[in-house]
């Protein structure tokens, strides 16, 4: 018990020192939403609806993790430069301490994770980065998911885990797969009941009380799970709980996107934290569609020619089918990674278990703006080729 105390204690007075003076030098807030505080040293302020989704990306944080935050409080967010950034951040380029986030990006998903769910408090990395994994941005640098084993997962059962032994995506299919099949309340349980210096022996306790499970039979339940189920986001999109989504089929949805478009957010650059990124002016736009669970459905991608981007689909739900068919990933132009992208105009089969959420970056226009169209039909006839 003293041994824990004073790991908490110690803990706490890092936090405490490094925190002194943090937002001295920090530019001044020049806007503010309902949950959002933002500033920025940039000449300009973020694209489009940027401002309001990054103000409704914590609302909905916040309502899906069931957390909140006091009354005369908010985010504090900090868009900046990347010198700015590497001296609070040291080699990345976001970071986060307790409810202020600072970012070479206007929208850090990840980050906002991590000052939500400061509320829990000081957690062990294996859980902190499997929360902010699992409800942060699409990330192909996390899809070590695809070789995610229990083994992965009791590795990091190490009392003050560090960066370097992380495995971010298999820490997000971890915490996935918890809520997925105990509940929220189970994971948040875990998270209370472990800390940075907790081991496998500490976690078991914990387990049993949060699960009723032996940390080696949540394991080999994981273990199980995880088999054939591969090609999955680590992450989950913070889909619309409302009547928000589109379901007259076929679905057709033309965009224009450019930086003064309505609805356009970023810009995003490949220094930042966005792995689809390329360029320093990257965009994105979003959209939901309803689908009826168990139904195929075929999607062609088009570009304005000048336009290149990629297009991102994700299954709403936490369920571990995720999207079928492989990589979900669509290029409107030339394809880049060869088994990454799909070219332009090709016919794409998925099978969801509800809703998807489509993003579509787009990291080069022909001028201060282009159009690309997503197109997504029902397909009821299994022919041949299926």
């Amino acid at each position: 018990m003293w041994t824990r105390l004073k790991s908490l204690l110690g803990m706490a007075l890092v936090a405490m020192l490094h925190c002194v003076g943090c937002e001295s030098d920090m530019p001044p807030i020049s806007w503010e939403g309902e949950n959002v505080r933002f500033g920025t040293n940039h000449d300009e302020m973020p694209c489009g609806s940027t401002l309001e989704r990054l103000d409704e990306t914590v609302g909905l944080l916040m309502e899906r993790l069931e957390i909140s935050l006091p009354s005369n409080q908010k985010i504090t967010y900090y868009w900046v430069d990347a010198d700015t950034v590497r001296k609070r951040c040291g080699q990345a380029t976001a970071c986060s301490y307790s409810t202020v986030v600072m970012s070479t990006d206007p929208i850090q998903q990840h980050e906002l994770v991590h000052a939500v769910t400061s509320r829990l408090g000081r957690k062990h990395r294996l859980l902190g980065e499997g929360l902010a994994v699992a409800y942060g941005e699409p990330d192909s640098r996390y899809w070590d998911s695809c070789f995610t084993s229990a083994a992965n997962v009791e590795e990091q059962m190490v009392p003050n885990l560090d960066r370097e032994n992380m495995e971010y995506g298999c820490a997000g299919r971890f915490v996935r797969y918890l809520i997925e099949t105990h509940g929220l309340d189970a994971l948040k349980k875990l998270v209370s009941l472990t800390d940075a210096g907790s081991g496998k022996q500490e976690f078991d306790v914990a387990c049993r009380e949060a699960t009723g499970l032996t940390i080696r039979r949540l394991l080999d339940d994981f273990d199980a799970a995880m088999l054939g189920h591969c090609l999955c986001y680590s992450s989950v999109p913070l889909c619309s709980s409302g009547p928000e989504g589109l379901s007259q089929w076929p679905v057709i949805v033309d965009m224009e996107i450019g930086c003064e478009q309505e609805g356009s957010v970023g810009p995003f650059s490949d220094s930042g934290s966005m792995d689809w990124a390329k360029g320093d002016d990257c965009l994105m736009r979003s959209f939901q569609i309803d689908t009826e669970p168990g139904e195929f459905y075929e999607v062609t991608v088009e570009g304005q020619e000048g336009v290149s981007g990629q297009v991102i689909f994700r299954a709403c739900d936490f369920n571990p089918q995720c999207l079928y068919h492989g990589l979900p990933i669509f290029s409107i132009d030339t394809p880049g990674s060869p088994g990454n992208d799909i070219p332009p105009g090709t016919l794409f089969t998925i099978l969801t278990e509800g809703a998807i959420w489509v993003d579509v970056y787009v990291y080069e226009t022909p001028g201060e703006s282009g159009w690309v169209r997503v197109s997504v039909e029902e397909k009821t006839l299994m022919g041949p080729d299926w």
